[in-house]
């Protein structure tokens, strides 16, 4: 498992709104080890940040198609940020994913239409990774998988975005974190009433097999190597490992409750 680095960002980058309620830019950041990659840098609370750290390094630790996240410096000259400010008060600490050139399903809908959006729905029924994000998303009480936060071009072409809203929230308390408790699947309301009861099923039982998966991951370097133990109090870090690690066993009900299949179908 990889630390999340610490980038710079350039002049030049643009704000953009599809959607977004946070306040969104695209440009150029710059890597430790001096090369330079385009991406889309969000200015975000600390509570947020840590989700979408966390969550990238999580879902990387599983295999899952994460574009890849960093801690990003913007300096007071270089972008208009407000929600972290640094010590010395030069800039600014932001989010940034790497831009890997996938629209989101929301978009091309908006501009193909029902063609386009049949086509695409019809990708994510048949792709081989649907029973795991199911379960992924019910691990990180991901309460905001609409389609805007699913990159997609082709069956074999579809990345998981935007995280802000995991682990029950953008503004969550160690109290917020219940282990058992069923919170929105939001693939529940959207992408479910699209497969037929077999893929349910058959999904449903990837989520169940994913779930001994999760159960592997390093939690506690997971959150060291996502630097959330140096965003959030020590209660709220501690909060989110025992959360995590306790979720797992309750993973695959939450999973096949959100595709409409008993719980004990296999």
């Amino acid at each position: 498992m990889a630390a999340v680095a610490q980038v710079r960002i350039l002049h030049g980058a643009v704000p953009f709104k599809i959607g977004n309620v946070n306040d969104t830019f695209q440009g150029m950041f710059l890597l430790p080890d001096g090369s330079r990659r385009h991406g889309v840098i969000k200015d975000i609370n600390a509570e947020q940040l840590a989700n979408e750290l966390l969550a990238t390094t999580l879902g990387k630790e599983l295999g899952l198609p994460v574009p890849n996240g960093y801690l990003g410096f913007a300096p007071n000259s270089v972008l208009n940020a407000r929600q972290l400010p640094v010590s010395n008060g030069t800039g600014h600490i932001v989010f940034v994913s790497e831009d890997v050139g996938t629209p989101n399903l929301t978009q091309q809908v908006i501009r193909g239409g029902a063609f386009i959006e049949a086509l695409l729905i019809n990708a994510l029924r048949n792709w081989l990774n649907l029973g795991h994000l199911y379960a992924f998303d019910a691990w990180i009480a991901n309460t905001d998988r609409h389609p805007g936060n699913l990159l997609i071009d082709g069956p074999t072409n579809i990345w998981l975005i935007d995280h802000g809203h995991a682990f029950t929230g953008h503004q969550w308390r160690p109290q917020d974190l219940d282990p058992v408790r069923a919170y929105r699947h939001r693939l529940s309301e959207w992408l479910t009433g699209h497969l037929t009861v077999e893929q349910k099923s058959s999904k449903g039982h990837d989520a169940a097999v994913f779930a001994t998966k999760i159960a592997s991951v390093p939690v506690q370097q997971a959150l060291s190597d996502g630097g959330v133990d140096q965003l959030l109090p020590p209660t709220s870090v501690a909060a989110l490992k025992d959360f995590l690690m306790k979720r797992v066993q309750h993973v695959p009900k939450h999973a096949k409750d959100a595709l409409g299949v008993p719980a004990f179908v296999i």
